[in-house]
């Protein structure tokens, strides 16, 4: 009997782990079923327990659909199920790694589409990480490696071009790794406040934002 190539596809999924600079991080992807087709490298929005499983219905329907390039939804660093995590300090707080940039991020994003694709991608940035799918294509218009980009619901653009100073970036630093922001985090990962957010923020479609979603 004759397998759907859309079934087959599903099945084909994969999840890897990547080694880059001493850490290690996840990618999922999907394989390609039209050969010379740049592939799509998927940064989705980081946040209270958001990460590359986020596109867990996008990577779905892209398998069955299967429209030919392939797809790779990656975690950056510090995110979902990378190492190593920052790790807060015990009893006063405080992190005992500095903060990452969208430079950092960029670099590891370009890295992993030379290393682990081997030829030029269109990045996909998605809210807050859209800075760093910015930042790649600039990195990588150089060697080509990007071959084109797209933003979904991105800050605005004030957001996006002001380079705060150093020590404002490290007071924010000290504050969400202190006994308040421990508390605000508890605060923001409820489930009403996620489903809040999202809706607000992330999803297109509000119905979207359903018990499969916030279970993530």
């Amino acid at each position: 009997m004759l397998v759907p190539l859309s079934i087959a596809l599903a099945g084909l999924v994969t999840t890897k782990r990547v080694s880059y600079r001493g850490a290690s991080y996840g990618a999922t992807v999907v394989p390609a079923t039209t050969p010379g087709r740049p592939a799509l490298v998927l940064l989705p929005p980081i946040g209270v327990g958001i990460d590359r499983t986020f596109c867990g219905q996008l990577v779905d329907a892209w398998a069955e659909a299967a429209p030919g390039p392939a797809l790779h939804a990656i975690d950056v660093l510090g995110v979902g199920d990378s190492e190593p995590k920052p790790r807060m300090r015990r009893p006063f707080g405080g992190w005992d790694q500095g903060p990452r940039t969208p430079t950092e991020w960029a670099e590891q994003t370009l890295a992993y589409v030379r290393d682990e694709v081997g030829a030029p991608c269109v990045v996909v940035g998605q809210s807050n990480l859209c800075a760093v799918a910015l930042e790649a294509a600039g990195m990588g218009s150089a060697d080509g490696m990007v071959a084109g980009l797209v933003l979904i619901g991105p800050p605005a653009l004030e957001a996006l071009s002001r380079n705060k100073p150093q020590r404002s970036i490290d007071k924010v630093w000290r504050l969400v790794g202190s006994p308040l922001g421990a508390a605000l985090f508890r605060f923001a990962r409820r489930r009403s406040f996620l489903g809040s957010f999202s809706r607000k923020n992330l999803f297109a479609d509000p119905s979207q934002v359903d018990d499969a979603y916030l279970d993530i």
